[in-house]
Formats: structure tokens, C-alpha cells, sequence
């Protein structure tokens, strides 16, 4: 049976259009910093999941902050 109800984000995609010079190691790093993560890994392992389409809900502080780091739309955010 196949799963219609994946949740992405990409976050490949999203630095690219913001045409930054930024890795997604360096997003990781200011969302620690900024306090939505404890460590720089866990910030990474969770971008891995959303990336890969494993997330089946999104954490509103994250959506927030991507909507306002990168000024964007929910719906240009998450990919269903």
C-alpha cells in the first residue's frame, strides 16, 4: 500500500532558490544556534528526515523560522 501522505522539505532545493552561498551543514548550524536544536547533529538528522520524505508532521517553530530565514510561503516550505 503506498503511502499518500508524505511530508517533505527540501531543503537543497529552498537554499538554491534563496541563491545563498550556504550548505545545508551551515542551515543546521544557525537553527542550534538560533535554539530549535540542542546539537548541530540533531539539526542535521532531522533535515536528512524531512529531505527524505520520513516526516509525517513538522515542528511549527521550524516552519516559522524557514518561512522567516528564507521569507517564503508554508506551501513553498512543505512539499506534499
Amino acid at each position: 500500500m503506498q503511502n499518500n501522505n508524505i511530508m517533505k522539505i527540501d531543503f537543497k532545493q529552498i537554499i538554491k532558490d534563496s541563491g545563498e552561498n550556504i550548505s545545508q551543514r551551515k542551515l543546521a548550524k544557525e537553527m542550534t544556534e538560533y535554539g530549535l536544536f540542542k546539537t548541530l547533529a540533531s539539526a542535521y538528522s532531522m533535515m536528512q528526515y524531512h529531505q527524505t520524505g520520513k516526516a509525517k508532521s513538522c515542528d511549527y517553530q521550524l516552519l516559522k523560522y524557514l518561512m522567516n530565514r528564507f521569507n517564503k510561503k508554508a506551501s513553498d516550505i512543505l512539499k506534499w
